[in-house]
């Protein structure tokens, strides 16, 4: 089981092993540290085995590419996709590799992208 809140943070993704499909993680909370009297929702998400859990920063999704155009995230979840059989961790050097390839190198930012895969 996942247990999670959001503050502020960019959407993250669950991907199905069973179905081959992204689900959105739906929580949203206004951003850590606003008012000290926040309360965020926790949500909770069942994770069968071979799905994956998939966050990143706001330098992945807002990536500019070479003609100034954003990424779109469909792509960045399609990349996942192509890639589900191999280590988290290979998956994530991948994405890396590409979008420093595609990155508009006078708009940079950080990417920092985390892949979690239940395997027991």
């Amino acid at each position: 089981m996942l247990y999670y809140s959001s503050a502020g943070h960019e959407p993250g993704y669950i991907y199905r092993d069973q179905t081959g499909e992204f689900e959105e993680m739906t929580e949203r909370g206004i951003v850590l540290g606003v008012n000290k009297h926040t309360r965020y929702k926790q949500s909770e998400i069942k994770i069968e085995l071979q799905d994956m859990i998939i966050v990143f920063t706001d330098g992945v999704t807002e990536l500019r590419d070479q003609q100034n155009e954003f990424i779109k995230t469909k792509d960045l979840l399609n990349m996942i996709k192509e890639h589900k059989q191999l280590h988290p961790q290979d998956i994530v050097q991948i994405l890396y590799e590409e979008l420093v390839k595609l990155q508009n190198p006078n708009k940079r930012d950080d990417l920092t992208i985390l892949i979690v895969k239940r395997v027991k």
